[in-house]
């Protein structure tokens, strides 16, 4: 289904490192992502790969949102069964939900709060990729408005600053 690449965990690291920082962004900018995300009921989740030390954990308060990469025993875990399945989704070709599909997660905890937590994906995904690599996968998000778009480029901007540092 999907090849190895050597190169494919860096990528994702790239990738991971956009999300924690998409995540905490979106949490403090956009008020669906934090209405979204205030549906669930657990204090922390996090998403990791089986066989592999790419972890992160999110941990949600009243007022904000972190990310960190410890050992942290969560409420919900998402867990990709392999490092192809991460990549895509992290890469915007295909959808979390698509993933459980195909059998390539596993969920320990709630559902209710999988299900919360994959919307806040989605949403997070649907602004940091552009409608025409997205189309397909996530319809109901493309024709995102453009004020929210040029929002987010803002944040690529903030964030390709900070990475040089």
């Amino acid at each position: 289904m999907c090849k190895l690449v050597k190169g494919k965990e860096t990528i994702l690291k790239i990738f991971l490192s956009i999300f924690k920082k998409s995540l905490i962004y979106l949490y403090k900018k956009d008020e669906e992502f934090k209405d979204i995300l205030s549906n669930v009921n657990c204090e922390c989740f996090s998403i990791s790969i089986l066989k592999s030390d790419l972890r992160i954990n999110v941990v949600l308060g009243k007022k904000n949102v972190y990310v960190d990469s410890s050992n942290r025993k969560c409420d919900l875990e998402i867990v990709f069964k392999n490092l192809c399945f991460a990549f895509k989704v992290f890469s915007g070709l295909i959808s979390l939900e698509e993933v459980f599909a195909f059998k390539g997660i596993i969920l320990k905890g709630p559902i209710s709060d999988a299900l919360a937590v994959t919307r806040a994906i989605k949403r997070l995904q649907a602004l940091i990729f552009p409608d025409l690599w997205i189309g397909r996968t996530f319809k109901e998000f493309t024709g995102t408005k453009l004020e929210e778009k040029l929002t987010f480029l803002k944040f690529y901007f903030y964030f390709l600053m900070n990475v040089r540092r």
